[in-house]
């Protein structure tokens, strides 16, 4: 009996040490862990919160605008502004590894291919940096 609480002690500090030792994540700022897949994640509609920029400046995001991501990898881009309104659909994609986010769609006549890193992947809340270390922030509005 002795060895069976033994056992089950052992195996149970084993459990608690895995849980509460730090693992690395997936993208640089989280989630360490989600039982929502990566799709399901980043599909819906979401806006800019933010901007920070590589120079240091943090930009607020504009409430005119939208982008959806859907589940069949197709998405539309859209702004309200009552100065400059448009719509653009295109699709995305994640790269192999599910590291990148890879969005295409015709920009007035001509095909635009975007590839941004994706820094953090939660269900309300993702963000991008782009090759300049340009970071964009998206909240979701669904």
């Amino acid at each position: 009996m002795k060895k069976k609480v033994l056992s089950l002690s052992l195996i149970a500090m084993m459990a608690l040490g895995a849980i509460s030792t730090p693992s690395c994540k997936k993208y640089e700022e989280g989630p360490g862990f989600s039982l929502m897949s990566k799709k399901a994640r980043l599909t819906g509609k979401w806006k800019v919160d933010r901007y920070e920029l590589s120079n240091g400046n943090i930009e607020e995001g504009d409430d005119d605008s939208e982008v959806e991501f859907k589940k069949d990898g197709t998405m539309i881009l859209t702004s309200t502004d009552p100065n400059f309104s448009f719509s653009f659909s295109g699709t995305w994609e994640f790269s192999d590894n599910k590291e990148e986010l890879i969005t295409k769609f015709q920009f007035f006549g001509s095909e635009e291919i975007e590839k941004a890193t994706i820094i953090l992947l939660k269900n309300k809340e993702f963000a991008t940096e782009d090759e300049d270390g340009d970071k964009i922030y998206y909240t979701s509005i669904d």
